[in-house]
């Protein structure tokens, strides 16, 4: 089973998120910011984060930062999942790292697209 890492401060969109990748049969496991995201990252080594940017503790900009300075984590794709007001640091997100970016409220069938993509 794939693993996946949602990392979401919005408790809605990161239970609906992990329900819809679950049912999908991807091993999903959750946390709340940044920091959180780091630390499950090395405890449970996900194939793929799907990631906010804004959140409290470490950003997304950061997490991303950590996961590209880490040589065991420096290729594992990352999704960028922001509402439409943060598309201005779309190009620069993607030149540091960044595997591709959802608009909030994305859709489930575009997040799996992408997500499948990026698995394969």
């Amino acid at each position: 089973m794939r693993k996946i890492l949602v990392v979401e401060d919005d408790p809605a969109i990161l239970a609906n998120t992990v329900r819809v990748l679950r049912l999908e049969g991807f091993e999903v496991h959750s946390a709340r910011n940044g920091r959180e995201g780091l630390e499950q990252v090395r405890a449970i080594k996900p194939e793929l984060v799907l990631c906010d940017i804004r959140m409290p503790e470490m950003d997304g900009d950061e997490l991303l930062d950590a996961l590209r300075a880490d040589p065991a984590t420096a290729s594992m794709p990352v999704i960028f999942a922001t509402a439409s007001a943060e598309i201005s640091g779309r190009a620069e997100r993607m030149a540091r790292g960044a595997s591709d970016y959802l608009i909030k409220p994305y859709d489930f069938k575009t997040l799996l697209s992408t997500t499948r993509r990026l698995l394969s």
